[in-house]
């Protein structure tokens, strides 16, 4: 399949050389993917003409109640796991446990646009 670059791709301008650009210079264009069976959202915020930010957010797991377990101790080694995996995580990205009990793993960077 052969496409004549610059060219639009949802939210995004495609250039000859494959790179993303946002179509409407004002939008912050956003997508969803999937990595390891977990969705992905992906945002794209623009700082000015030649820089952005790009933040990467998805859910790893949801904590169960303790309504429905039958193991009591589930739900405290869950509680565990998060303390230490919270430690764990790379430099600059963020975890943090929803009021709904969902675990979100974040992260942003600057780009070049």
């Amino acid at each position: 399949m052969r496409f004549d670059a610059p060219f639009k791709l949802g939210p995004f301008s495609i250039d000859a050389e494959g790179r993303l650009t946002p179509y409407e210079p004002a939008s912050a264009p956003a997508f969803l993917f999937r990595w390891h069976d977990r969705v992905v959202r992906a945002r794209l915020d623009r700082a000015d003409a030649d820089t952005g930010r790009l933040t990467l957010q998805m859910a790893l797991a949801r904590v169960r109640s303790s309504a429905s377990a039958t193991d009591e101790t589930l739900r405290p080694r869950s509680f565990m796991l998060l303390h230490w995996l919270e430690r764990s995580v790379p430099h600059g990205w963020r975890m943090a446990l929803t009021a709904d009990h969902y675990v979100w793993l974040a992260t942003d960077m600057a780009v070049g646009l």
